[in-house]
Parts: structure tokens; C-alpha cells; sequence
């Protein structure tokens, strides 16, 4: 039976408590981002946005670097895929229908939203904050790791190797995360899309839905 004694249910109400702040912080955490830019995200500005107590958030984040490194993982977390206990899943957005399907909804799903440009934000400061940096990179390597898995899950190299399909979808990832720079030079709104389409279109004789006997 589970343990009802006034402890347990006391350190329940705690742990749902901190659970609700860290979800309150983290939606704060993108929508500064998106709204403001790394530099202009404060812990203050967050803490208000957030509607939660300085202390409630200092007790959770220490750091604006905490604060940012917890936001990626949770950002991170959708497109990770996961195990049940019956067999394994890909949480990924691509499926294999075609490339530009794939990469059209790899954008207006996950890269052009709010937690698509928050990312962008934290990965362009990671390149010069040491601490953020230290802080994001042991998660970012396991979660490339995953999404290299799941690509070959869902495609395979026409005339070429695993390594092929990994090295493109890279290719393919890097391109949309620097559309969000790119689009400060074009004034047309429907340009993202249009090179989106291009790339499908140079990348698709190199990759195929993967069959189930390459599996």
C-alpha cells in the first residue's frame, strides 16, 4: 500500500510544488527568449513572467546558466525518443513520407515556434559563455546521439551508408536553425519555406524511406 503518513504526503505536496514552478519558469524561460533574446532574459524578467517568487525560483535555479541548461532539456525532450516497455518508439517529427513533407514539418512544428527560436537563442550564446556551454553540451551530445538513431529508423542512403543519412539530416538541421538568421535578410515572409523546398528537392536523391529488411 502506498505510504500516507503525513511525511510522505507532505513531501508529496513539496515535490508537486517544485514540479509546477519549474513548468511555470520554463514556459517563462521561451517566452522571454523569443520575445527578448538571450542577453535581455533576465532571472528577474523571468521571475516575473513566471509569476513565482524570487526565492521559489532561486531555489530551483542558482544560475541563469542553470536556468537556461534546464530549459534546453526540456525543450530537448519532445523530439527524444523514448522507450517503453513493449518496444521503441521515435519521437521525432520526420516519417519518411517524403523529404520536403518531412522537413516542412520539422520547421512549422518544432524550428519555427517559440521553442524552436528560444533554442536558437541558447545554442548562438553558448558559443561565447564558457558556463553555458559546459553546461548544455553533455545533453546536447546524448540528444544527437538519439536523433541520429531515430533518422536511420525512418530513412535510408540510396547509394551510400548509415553515415550518409546522419550526415544529411545534420545538414538538414543546421539549415533550418539558421533560417531564423537568414530571414533577417530577406523581406519576402514566404522565403523560409521556398528554401526549405529547394533543399528537399537537392537532398531527396540521396535518401529514401528506410524498407522494413534495412531495419
Amino acid at each position: 500500500m502506498p505510504d500516507r503518513t503525513p511525511s510522505s504526503t507532505t513531501s508529496n505536496r513539496q515535490t508537486q510544488r517544485s514540479e509546477d514552478t519549474r513548468r511555470k519558469v520554463c514556459a517563462a524561460v521561451v517566452i522571454c527568449l523569443d520575445e527578448m533574446g538571450y542577453s535581455d532574459t533576465s532571472i528577474q524578467r523571468v521571475q516575473e513572467r513566471a509569476m513565482v517568487s524570487r526565492g521559489a525560483l532561486m531555489h530551483q535555479f542558482a544560475t541563469k546558466e542553470d536556468l537556461m541548461a534546464d530549459t534546453l532539456a526540456h525543450l530537448l525532450a519532445p523530439t527524444r525518443r523514448f522507450k517503453s516497455q513493449k518496444r521503441t518508439q521515435t519521437n521525432t517529427v520526420a516519417r519518411g513520407v517524403s523529404m520536403e513533407a518531412d522537413l516542412l514539418s520539422l520547421w512549422s512544428k518544432i524550428a519555427d515556434r517559440p521553442e524552436g527560436r528560444a533554442t536558437v537563442e541558447i545554442l548562438v550564446a553558448a558559443r561565447t559563455d564558457r558556463k553555458l556551454r559546459d553546461k548544455i553540451e553533455p545533453d546536447l551530445k546524448k540528444y544527437n546521439d538519439d536523433i541520429n538513431q531515430d533518422i536511420l529508423r525512418v530513412y535510408q542512403a540510396i547509394n551510400g551508408t548509415d553515415e550518409d543519412v546522419v550526415e544529411i539530416w545534420s545538414i538538414c538541421r543546421v539549415f533550418l536553425r539558421a533560417l531564423h538568421i537568414q530571414e533577417r535578410f530577406n523581406s519576402d515572409p514566404e522565403m523560409a519555406q521556398m528554401m526549405i523546398i529547394r533543399l528537399a528537392k537537392l537532398v531527396a536523391p540521396h535518401m529514401r524511406a528506410r524498407t522494413p529488411e534495412a531495419k
